[in-house]
């Protein structure tokens, strides 16, 4: 983020613009010369990063722990796509977006890949899969700074 705490990402899979101070949300997917399936997965993708952007995940230590175990234990192994392991908030949004996929998605994205994923959190272990799915029910408290 800029000082103005405003995000802007932008290249050839979409546009999501966030302000925090400001509020203002923008996803265009509309440029994007993909099939709609593909669309989805993009705008879910960069509708990740908004929730986030307000809710502060991927900047919370047990998400950071989270993306460390996986990028120590699973970085080469294909079963995630390899832009989840830019950093924790493309981690995020990755799986997120993976978590929602069908099979009529990209290839890429296969929400039994998550399944295969295991972490440690608070001493028990979890798929990734399983904890996405916690967190999306809001069993996972994260709160905005």
């Amino acid at each position: 983020p800029t000082d103005d705490a405003r995000s802007t990402i932008f290249d050839q899979y979409g546009v999501s613009v966030l302000g925090k101070k400001s509020g203002d949300v923008m996803i265009d997917v509309s440029i994007l010369d993909r099939e709609y399936d593909e669309q989805i997965a993009t705008y879910t993708h960069e509708l990740t990063h908004c929730v986030d952007c307000y809710n502060n995940i991927a900047e919370n230590e047990e998400w950071k722990n989270i993306y460390n175990q996986i990028y120590e234990n699973y970085k080469d192994t294909g079963l995630l796509t390899d832009y989840s392991f830019t950093d924790p908030a493309e981690f995020l949004a990755e799986n997120i977006s993976e978590f929602y996929a069908n099979d009529t998605y990209s290839p890429q994205y296969n929400p039994n890949d998550l399944k295969a994923v295991t972490i440690e959190v608070n001493g028990e272990e979890i798929t990734l899969y399983d904890y996405l799915e916690k967190l999306l029910k809001g069993e996972y408290e994260y709160k905005y700074n």
